[in-house]
């Protein structure tokens, strides 16, 4: 190390030439850094539900689209608010990047008109017919399982319109390769039979599949960008146009787009904000140009380099890893300042050094600590990789990545740039005024027994509010109310029928192969080969399916996550109600079946009175047994029964837990609305299996897809949760619903299966408190481990860990009495504060030992260093508070959280770095046990 450092002050220039040129070269690839605002980042890669959801996902679809809640200032059916919703229907309409547009003025009124489905056989009515019943209109709207807190809200102020886009197939196509080649290899690896060969090219198809995906999404996201501006341009005009009118647009895309934007916005306000700010600190501190413009040098090397690097090595920066540039200045500035105090004080004490002697130095002098306090650091940063979030994990390896390079840039650069700058006399006004530093020696060494009685207080009350922690909270909460997101979808969920999907999958047990049509090769569903470009309907296909499905199971989790919540297959069988083809093709299941029943039940009572009717009857027995393994015939009333009971169960808000359920859609829906339709009377087997049998096939995917698998011998019901209601415990609802489903159906031979984001969701919440939990215990024992070898004395070692601990039990402890949850930022604040704040101890107590050597007395010991050492204490740690306040600046939620508990974590650190560490030190005479010899 001595031998580096008079390389540099030897040779400056040199050293400048090789930063600069590795921040050329790196900073080409700084422009390479990619951004991942994906839903897929906040799930747990080892959840095992999150395999199920995957399974479910492949056997369920839906098509991606765009969401404006609109509310008008009348009456939802006015002949002005017609008006308007066809204008902005006609609209939307010509983006060339919408398929269709589906809303109350389209969507087919099936009960508007009396007669069955012989009316309906002569035209189905929408809003727009010059004779539609009004009434009746609103009476279906408001009491349809399919338009009812769907379509539009419960106290009717509020509809939906739903802009659908058009597949992006190559995008899916790209997603299916990536995935499969990922699979390929982790299987291969898996199974360990595989040559180094084979494994490589499957490394190579890997990467050239991510590679491939990757730049396509990146071209797919800017034009997304320019399709969500074109439409908010749209819609900022009709704002204007419908005076008291309020438009809300919800919407994977739209979210996705505007977390890239918050993403990268944070990215330059947390990076620009923080700079600025660490200047004018250092102006504050030392009123010289030089210690100002330097650490701003040393800052740039910093960044570029590291920023090249993640771009280098392909790292994506979320919405958690965003602040990483703002964390890296903040490490880097707290390390220039250690550098600049250490020259200032040995300018001050070496006048017949030489610029270049007082520079290798101080190179020399504080190489040690600082990097073990570098080391300290990193080690907080990487316990964040036994946490079970992706994101997490990225922003603990970036992290100590770009800390490392810190280290290394800071001391290169600031050894170089100030051996060719000449040795001037130091402004030292702030410390002759500043007075802080000492007051806390004499606190430490006069008040040692009302220091420890206000720490075991902060301990006791950290106790207690750890206590209270808890680990809710709704998606919907993490944006500020400001934000377009937190507005789209806080309207979806209270008035549209609830935001975060959950899946129940109840799988029929087989009885004697008579219950089942699995062999068919007819499925309804379950064909993981469907495209969403098939499923197009120009009248808005697949309307309101709720996130049930997806192609696959990135898609799905984008959907249900991001709010795309108005479901989209519920109401498929109103929507395609409107092809009278479609119509004709299946009128005899609807308006005849019922009278064939009934009749063929009367001749079954007459059997014995009539012989040729038994023998009739015989043979239509001895037909259906025949065929009861087609599909038609899987759909018997059994089934039919059981379905409706758990629809009815889960639409009864009076059973506890049920008023946080929103919208459920089920084959039940079709069930009602068809008993509606066929003027009160149920639908039978009979009728269920001749409505299949005709129903043309497109239709029947489109219609029953989202709700029956047959070959998978299962019913799909699709829910979404009130996600905003503030008394949601998550964990607590999904096992009471298991429960009272299991209780429900004990005794209908079937299994039922929860599945659905909102249960990935509540397991990555879950497993946020075992993941702080587990990142502190490994922090604190390595740290511990390495305090011993750093300072050879297990008394200074137990020292440092006590005095980083208090402060952090302080700081849950008001986490959990003010009510902040816990969430997938503020797991980090207990590892890195641990890991920053030991910085102060390290460098205190080096300096402490030194001055105690020079003197022999504690005391004088104690306010030495004080005056020395703790001056650039105080400097970083006012840093670092005024960096990380930047973070409240954002949209983010848990990240404003995160910037202002870690400046509150950083202040009582510093504290207790200036005055609970000396005290412990003036009392460490019991403690001195030494496994070394103790310097």
């Amino acid at each position: 190390m001595k031998k580096i450092f008079r390389l540099i002050v030897a040779f400056p220039k040199i050293t400048l030439a090789l930063f600069t040129a590795l921040a050329l070269f790196f900073g080409y690839y700084s422009t390479k850094l990619e951004i991942d605002a994906s839903s897929q980042t906040l799930l747990l890669d080892n959840d095992k539900d999150l395999q199920i959801w995957r399974e479910v996902s492949k056997r369920y679809e839906t098509p991606n689209f765009l969401v404006l809640a609109y509310t008008p200032a009348g009456d939802l059916l006015a002949p002005e608010t017609i008006r308007k919703i066809e204008q902005m229907d006609a609209a939307f309409s010509k983006l060339d990047f919408v398929a269709s547009v589906t809303d109350i003025t389209n969507v087919p009124l099936l009960l508007n008109k009396g007669g069955g489905m012989s009316e309906l056989l002569k035209h189905i009515p929408t809003l727009t017919d010059a004779d539609v019943n009004l009434t009746a209109a609103r009476r279906e709207f408001a009491t349809s399982p399919f338009y009812a807190s769907n379509l539009v809200s419960a106290d009717f102020r509020t509809t939906a319109i739903l802009i659908n886009l058009k597949p992006q197939t190559r995008y899916e196509e790209l997603l299916r390769l990536r995935d499969g080649a990922k699979s390929a290899l982790e299987q291969a690896e898996h199974e360990g039979n595989r040559s180094g060969a084979q494994i490589s090219q499957l490394k190579d198809a890997l990467k050239v599949a991510e590679q491939n995906f990757k730049s396509y999404r990146d071209e797919l996201r800017e034009k997304d960008h320019r399709d969500i501006m074109a439409l908010r341009a749209l819609i900022a005009g009709f704002e204007k146009e419908f005076t008291g009118d309020r438009l809300f647009l919800g919407g994977l895309n739209m979210i996705a787009d505007d977390m890239v934007g918050y993403v990268r916005s944070d990215l330059a306000t947390y990076g620009l904000g923080a700079l600025v700010l660490l200047l004018a600190c250092f102006w504050l501190f030392f009123r010289q140009a030089k210690f100002i413009l330097l650490p701003l040098i040393i800052c740039a090397y910093s960044v570029v380099l590291a920023a090249g690097l993640f771009g280098f090595l392909s790292f994506e920066v979320t919405v958690i890893s965003s602040n990483f540039i703002a964390l890296q200045l903040i490490i880097t500035v707290s390390v220039c300042i250690h550098l600049i105090v250490a020259y200032r004080e040995f300018s001050a004490r070496f006048h017949a050094f030489s610029q270049r002697q007082l520079v290798y130095a101080v190179l020399r002098e504080r190489a040690r600590p600082c990097f073990f306090a570098i080391f300290t650091t990193v080690i907080g940063f990487m316990s964040l990789i036994f946490c079970d979030i992706k994101p997490v994990i990225s922003l603990g390896i970036m992290m100590s990545v770009g800390i490392s390079i810190s280290l290394v840039t800071a001391f290169g650069v600031f050894g170089a740039v100030m051996s060719l700058l000449p040795r001037t006399h130091n402004n030292r006004s702030f410390e002759q005024h500043f007075k802080f530093t000492l007051w806390c020696a004499e606190t430490a060494l006069r008040s040692r027994g009302a220091v420890y009685g206000v720490c075991a207080a902060a301990v006791i009350f950290g106790l207690y509010g750890i206590s209270q922690l808890r680990v809710e909270n709704s998606f919907i909460g993490y944006f500020k109310k400001s934000t377009d997101i937190r507005a789209g979808m806080e309207v979806i969920d209270t008035n549209l029928g609830g935001t975060i999907p959950l899946d129940i999958i109840v799988k029929f047990k087989s009885v004697g192969g008579a219950d089942t049509a699995s062999g068919s090769e007819n499925s309804v569903s379950g064909s993981a080969n469907s495209k969403s470009g098939e499923n197009s309907n120009p009248a808005g296909q697949n309307f309101i399916a709720q996130n049930s499905a997806a192609q696959n199971s990135t898609a799905t989790a984008q959907n249900s996550i991001a709010g795309n919540s108005i479901p989209q297959s519920s109401v498929a069988a109103a929507q395609n109600l409107n092809d009278q083809n479609f119509i004709a093709q299946s009128s005899v299941a609807t308006s005849q079946p019922s009278e064939a029943v009934n009749s063929d039940q009367t001749h079954a009572a007459n059997l014995e009175q009539n012989s040729t009717a038994s023998d009739d009857f015989g043979d239509f027995e001895a037909e259906y047994a025949a065929n009861e393994n087609k599909p038609q015939y899987w759909f018997t009333s059994e089934k039919m029964r059981i379905i409706g009971k758990i629809d009815d169960f889960l639409k009864d808000k009076n059973v506890t837990g049920h008023e946080f359920i929103g919208n459920v859609s089920s084959l039940a829906s079709l069930l009602k609305l068809g008993k509606q339709i066929n003027q009160g009377r149920d639908l039978d087997d009979l009728s269920l299996a001749l409505i299949y049998s005709e129903m043309p096939a497109n239709y029947r995917e489109m219609v029953l897809s989202p709700f029956v698998n047959i070959k998978a011998n299962e019913a799909h019901f699709s829910v979404r949760t009130i996600d905003s209601d503030p008394n949601l415990r998550r964990a607590q609802f999904l096992a009471d619903l298991k429960r009272d489903l299991d209780s429900l159906l004990a005794k209908d031979n079937v299994t039922v299966q929860i599945s659905g984001i909102m249960v990935l969701y509540n397991n990555m919440l879950q497993s946020l408190m075992s993941s702080q939990i587990g990142t502190l215990g490994i922090t604190v024992l390595v740290l511990f481990v390495l305090f011993v070898i750093i300072f050879r004395s297990l008394s200074y070692a137990l020292i440092a860990i006590v005095v980083n601990l208090i402060p952090l039990c302080a700081c849950f402890g008001i986490m959990g009495v003010a009510g902040i949850p816990l969430d997938i930022m503020s797991i980090t604040i207990a590892a890195i504060s641990i890991g920053i704040g030991v910085d102060d101890v390290i460098h205190y107590i080096y300096r402490y030992k030194r001055e105690f050597a020079r003197s022999g007395d504690e005391a004088a010991a104690i306010r030495a260093s004080h005056a020395s050492i703790g001056y650039a204490m105080y400097y970083t740690s006012f840093a670092i508070i005024l960096g990380f306040s930047v973070m409240m600046m954002s949209n983010f939620w848990p990240t404003i959280y995160f910037g202002m508990l870690i400046c509150l974590v950083m202040s009582l650190l510093l504290l207790g770095a200036l005055i609970i560490l000396p005290s412990l030190i003036m009392s460490r005479k019991g403690l001195k046990f030494s496994l070394f010899k103790a310097k």
